[in-house]
């Protein structure tokens, strides 16, 4: 019982140390990197970033508390929220941004969510009245392409799922969910969503039907991010 106890205790220990021989090959990697600072200056449109997205052209999309910003590593193209104009972003507080397979880029703000088309640069917006996109509610967080092209919008007051034929969004899961104050939405590699509320975490198939909750595992915590 001892001398297995003592084996264990080797394994382990082995583990450890192979653990700490890899962190330290890639410690040595990381001293050849470089980084450069971008900033106001450099045509930023504000330094509080809240996301960063690369699209499917290289493109970096650059989501700010004042403004949305599209980086070809040369220069800066800002969009901004004008309510004198159609074709402007929704809010410049900018929570997310995703690509869907059709290379649409979708911005969630604060005060509505924006579809982008990059060849044409023409923005949609979509807001909380029926007649403006039938979101439930403006103040988003994550937004989610899953792997068969839906579009699933997080808000603070429930879950919106895209209805392309209608240009639109409907509600789902209305009375299922330990909470309606959505933070993060997220796929994993077999096409099962994941949904963290204010009020634990729940697993969903593609079809959007809850496969399990984790409230015996975590609580009833706030779930702020989800990592695949």
């Amino acid at each position: 019982m001892i001398k297995n106890k003592y084996i264990k205790m080797i394994l382990v220990l082995v583990f450890i140390f192979s653990f700490m021989k890899v962190d330290t090959s890639y410690a040595n990697i990381s001293e050849s990197l470089n980084f450069k600072n971008i900033t106001i200056e450099d045509g930023l449109s504000q330094s509080t970033v809240e996301s960063i997205y690369q699209d499917s052209r290289g493109y970096i999309w650059i989501g700010t508390n004042d403004g949305l910003n599209r980086y070809n590593g040369y220069e800066f193209k800002h969009y901004k929220h004008d309510k004198y104009d159609e074709n402007s972003i929704a809010n410049n507080y900018i929570v997310d941004i995703i690509e869907d397979k059709n290379g649409y880029i979708w911005v969630s703000t604060i005060g509505g969510l924006s579809k982008i088309n990059p060849d044409t640069d023409k923005v949609k917006n979509y807001y909380s009245k029926e007649d403006s996109g039938n979101l439930y509610n403006n103040n988003l967080w994550q937004i989610l392409c899953t792997k068969d092209n839906k579009i699933i919008a997080s808000t603070v007051d429930g879950l919106n799922l895209y209805d392309e034929k209608n240009d639109k969004f409907v509600r789902v899961l209305e009375n299922e969910l330990p909470s309606q104050y959505i933070y993060s939405v997220k796929d994993d590699l077999y096409g099962n969503i994941w949904v963290g509320t204010d009020n634990g975490l729940i697993e969903l198939n593609k079809d959007l039907e809850i496969i399990k909750r984790y409230e015996d595992t975590i609580g009833n915590s706030e779930v702020y991010n989800i990592y695949i």
